[in-house]
């Protein structure tokens, strides 16, 4: 990060690199092991960017010489990857920790090993052969045999050059293989409290230059019922409550990841299927009075929140984001006292959906 002079490009470079350490995160969650490329391309990650202190100088320099409206894009995705790192270090740090990244870097696909020993074994039968071959001709010199002397001199002369040749081949394999441990072991320390760290920094850097805006929920509306009752329904059409200027939510503003959105899409096309939507994205789903059905669109909510679809304490953003999604209003039927209720009626409402 030492190109200062260009913040907005530096902020781009690190912020897929975000995405892929955040990717490698949950692979290595997933399959309960870590193997040595990505052990080094997290590596790689910590040392191209632990420098916190250019970090800020960065962000300095992006604020004088960027727009506030990009500004505001580039960091709202910075704040993503950065909570979803440190969410997924925060869950799983005993895991991450246990890691024996020096037994991973031992264990590497090496082809070294293999590759000198087939070079060994070739160098040492031409040695057997060259020995063999010097026998011969000492027992011929003591012979007289001139002849015969002459020619295994010759065949001696070349066999020495051969068995030189493939000595140097082997040696070349010993260099390459040493260079190639010692390049490895850059990568046997366990970093992952220290980009846990480095990313808690990072967050109270683009907070200190970018405060986090408190989010409200919405007040009561009159057609709330009391606390004490669970899922409330929908206004009545001729009661349409005021028009609201509400914030844009982007999908990655509250979904955990792309995979997770792309999953989150098809079991959408299912509520299609089922009709509680229809093509449009409007949730169609009524009671017999023809009320809108607002207890299964927060049940389907709370399978996705139980199924870990969302970041966290995201509520607010993801109640918006379903509103204007689905043209329907929530309003505090999604809050945690309320859809708690639900936690065991998802899994039989939507029983075939695979969450």
């Amino acid at each position: 990060m030492e190109k200062l002079e260009r913040p907005l490009s530096v902020l781009i470079e690190l912020l897929p690199q975000y995405r892929l350490v955040n990717s490698l995160y949950w692979d290595t969650i997933n399959e309960s092991k870590l193997n040595f490329h990505n052990q080094c391309l997290i590596t790689d990650f910590y040392n191209g960017f632990k420098d916190t202190l250019t970090f800020d100088k960065t962000i300095l320099n992006f604020i004088l010489t960027t727009d506030k409206e990009k500004q505001l894009q580039i960091i709202e995705s910075f704040r993503v990857e950065i909570d979803r790192n440190i969410e997924a270090y925060t869950n799983n740090n005993a895991f991450f920790n246990k890691l024996d990244t020096s037994n991973i870097c031992a264990e590497r696909p090496d082809p070294f090993p293999h590759e000198i020993k087939i070079q060994l074994q070739e160098t040492n039968s031409v040695w057997q052969k060259l020995k063999e071959l010097r026998g011969n001709l000492e027992a011929e010199s003591w012979k007289g045999n001139q002849a015969a002397t002459d020619r295994l001199f010759k065949e001696e002369e070349e066999l020495n050059k051969r068995y030189k040749a493939e000595q140097k081949k082997l040696n070349i394999l010993y260099q390459k293989k040493k260079k190639a441990d010692s390049n490895t072991s850059k990568y046997a320390e366990n970093l992952f409290a220290k980009i846990h760290q480095l990313s808690t920094t990072f967050q109270t850097i683009i907070n200190s230059y970018f405060p986090v805006q408190q989010e409200t929920v919405e007040s009561p509306t009159p057609d709330i019922e009391p606390e004490e009752k669970p899922i409330t329904e929908q206004l009545e059409e001729n009661n349409k409550p005021p028009i609201t200027v509400k914030p844009i939510i982007e999908p990655d503003m509250i979904f955990r990841s792309d995979e997770m959105y792309l999953r989150f899409q098809k079991l959408e096309q299912k509520l299609i299927a089922d009709k509680y939507l229809d093509e449009n994205l409007n949730w169609i789903s009524k009671h017999d009075n023809r009320t809108v059905d607002i207890k299964s669109l927060v049940t389907f909510l709370v399978g996705l929140v139980e199924n870990r679809y969302f970041l966290p304490n995201k509520d607010p953003k993801i109640k918006i984001f379903f509103e204007a999604r689905y043209t329907v209003r929530i309003g505090q039927n999604f809050e945690r006292s309320r859809r708690t209720p639900l936690l065991d009626q998802y899994p039989v409402m939507f029983y075939d959906y695979k969450f």
